[in-house]
């Protein structure tokens, strides 16, 4: 019986966190281009070098202001109609706005149509990856609830994050190699994009097959679906779902202004190798992916999502503010050593999110809330990645004299996801 269920398990979690996987593919690639690319790309040369950054940072940053929106129509369809044909439609759109951003044609094309078309095309990604987090996170936890470990197994579309960047790393090693840098900046970061845009659409063919949520199943057989779960989930949970999308959010947030694509401009600035810097980034999420399966399976074990939470967001405030100190060494070994304490520190908190997010809300609106909690966080991020971070850059005449203003960042939203750690009441609710 043991065996079947982990067969099932098994299954479910690949499927599910599948989007997740080439998101945060996705996501590397994007960071890294909006890094070194795309400001020669897509902005005029007269606004300047550090200008150009700070408006390539923000459009990469801008899909967080749309997840959101996913999260609300996806996660009220997805309550109300079942969390299967939602997650083969949120990797529609995203696949769609990669697709977009992919053949973007360049400024010198078509002057400032390309950066509007850029921002266009990423708030769309930005929509079909806010509504794909609630359902993959709300199927997992319904098939393990079983298990007793729901922590682990959802820990796994956590870890999918650093999968993904690793992917990304790695393949862009690859296509580096094989082209020179003109052609790389030209068109081969769109065929890296492109090749996952491919792989959304065949992994949106292939959750057809994925199977529906027993619980789900089971309140749609007892006539308990919500006819409107959107708006009785900011009814009745207001207060937690603010509070619970707002307990995590240093995680990403470090993950935006300090790791990518902040932490490898500011190496090739200190000029760095590329090779050297992709590297220590390759290394970092390595730890983190470790970090994030161990952060799931103990909170499984003390039974206190919470606990391992706030020892995360301790630890990562003491990463943060060493990370560029670290990195001002200037070699490989201080590089990986950066990347790999700050990538343990959020990693390990990261790898409760899903279950806590989750098992805080009944099934009737579980995709809803926990999707929309999640996004939320993402917003936060967008806040300080889009508009603070760039402002920092600008104001510091460029970005490695800006490294004590963004470690103040780094160290206010942790203390803002202390504070809602510390006031969120953890319950479970499996119903």
């Amino acid at each position: 019986m043991a065996r079947e269920l982990n067969k099932e398990l098994i299954k479910v979690t690949g499927l599910s966190s599948f989007g997740t996987l080439i998101e945060w593919y996705d996501f590397f690639i994007i960071a890294s281009v909006a890094a070194t690319v795309w400001p020669l790309l897509y902005y005029p040369k007269s606004v300047g070098v550090a200008a150009s950054v700070a408006a390539s940072i923000a459009t990469y940053a801008s899909a967080f202001f749309s997840r959101p929106i996913g999260a609300m129509i996806f996660g009220h369809y997805g309550d109300k109609l079942g969390r299967k044909p939602m997650l083969i439609w949120t990797l529609g759109i995203t696949s769609l706005g990669m697709i977009g951003l992919a053949l973007t044609p360049t400024y010198a094309t078509i002057g400032f149509i390309a950066p509007i078309l850029l921002l266009i095309f990423r708030l769309v990604e930005g929509i079909g990856l806010g509504g794909e987090w609630g359902g993959a996170a709300s199927v997992i936890t319904e098939f393990s609830l079983r298990s007793r470990k729901v922590g682990y197994w959802t820990s796994w579309i956590q870890a999918t994050t650093a999968f993904g960047i690793v992917l990304s790393i790695l393949g862009t090693l690859i296509a580096r190699e094989l082209m020179p840098a003109s052609e790389f900046d030209n068109y081969g970061w769109r065929i890296l994009i492109g090749i996952g845009a491919i792989v959304l659409i065949i992994g949106a063919i292939v959750r057809y097959y994925i199977f529906e949520s027993p619980q789900f199943q089971k309140i749609l057989k007892e006539g308990q679906v919500l006819k409107a779960p959107l708006s009785v989930a900011f009814k009745s949970d207001w207060k937690r779902i603010i509070l619970s999308g707002l307990c995590w959010p240093f995680i990403v947030t470090l993950v935006a202004i300090e790791m990518y694509p902040t932490g490898l401009s500011y190496m090739l600035e200190l000029k760095a190798n590329l090779l050297t810097a992709y590297s220590a980034v390759l290394v970092g999420n390595l730890v983190q992916a470790l970090a994030i399966i161990l952060g799931g399976a103990l909170s499984d074990r003390v039974n206190r999502r919470k606990l391992i939470l706030l020892i995360s967001n301790v630890l990562s405030i003491l990463a943060s503010v060493t990370f560029f100190p670290l990195l001002n060494f200037g070699n490989a070994m201080w590089f990986t050593i950066a990347y790999s304490f700050l990538g343990f520190s959020i990693g390990l908190g990261f790898g409760t999110v899903a279950a806590l997010l989750t098992e805080l809300y009944p099934t009737k609106y579980r995709y809803t809330a926990s999707g929309f909690s999640f996004q939320l966080g993402g917003v936060i991020a967008g806040i300080y990645s889009s508009l603070l971070l760039p402002t920092v850059i600008l104001i510091s005449h460029g970005l490695v004299k800006a490294w004590p203003l963004i470690e103040v960042l780094s160290v206010s939203v942790c203390v803002i996801a202390l504070i809602a750690n510390l006031l969120l009441k953890e319950s479970k609710e499996t119903e």
